[in-house]
């Protein structure tokens, strides 16, 4: 049985509408894809400017430590000198001893607390660099699941009739009429005998 072909013609309508409405999904897909490419290349960037950061700040915070120290290693030797005389003039040399033992002591826990806060700080920094690395490798990883779950993968016979679908819109507007409508008619007789 021959088909009109005015229903040909309805049943190709049908199918170019179909074929349109997946190339729209398509473009949609391709887009939040787009997007979530555009997501993890401004995080890259983000951690890029996080790791530049630590390291300007680094040497920035040594720098202050540093003056800090120069700063106060004079009042400190000054305050030391200004007890050492007032203990002087009022002890005996042996309790002088005890005392100047006291003040050697004193400086040394300084040292060592000021050698303990410096590691503290090189610490930190280490810290902060790598919590900044796994955040982003955290947050790709996540994106990443995300676009595969949310995009199934398009299976090979939906690719095969993609790719037909596009040859035949080339094809179809420079075919005589007479040809439309035997590829209209093994169209039908392909539908009836797959």
């Amino acid at each position: 049985m021959t088909a009109s072909p005015n229903e040909a013609f309805k049943e190709l309508t049908s199918t170019l509408y179909a074929l349109k409405g997946l190339t729209q999904e398509l473009e949609k897909e391709r887009d939040v894809i787009v997007t979530s490419a555009g997501q993890i290349s401004t995080c890259t960037r983000q951690f890029q400017t996080s790791i530049q950061a630590l390291k300007d700040l680094s040497p920035e915070v040594v720098l202050q430590l540093n003056t800090v120290i120069h700063q106060a290693v004079p009042l400190m030797a000054k305050q030391a000198a200004e007890e050492t005389v007032r203990l002087f003039l009022e002890k005996t040399t042996d309790q002088m001893e005890a005392e100047l033992k006291k003040v050697e002591n004193q400086c040394l826990k300084i040292n060592q607390q000021l050698s303990k806060n410096l590691e503290k700080m090189s610490f930190l920094s280490r810290t902060y660099l790598i919590l900044a690395f796994l955040s982003t490798l955290i947050g790709g990883a996540i994106g990443g699941g995300l676009i595969h779950y949310f995009m199934p993968p398009v299976s090979q016979l939906t690719k095969t009739q993609l790719e037909y679908g596009e040859f035949m819109l080339k094809v179809w507007p420079k075919m005589g009429s007479k040809d439309q409508e035997k590829l209209i008619a093994l169209s039908k007789s392909a539908k009836k005998h797959p």
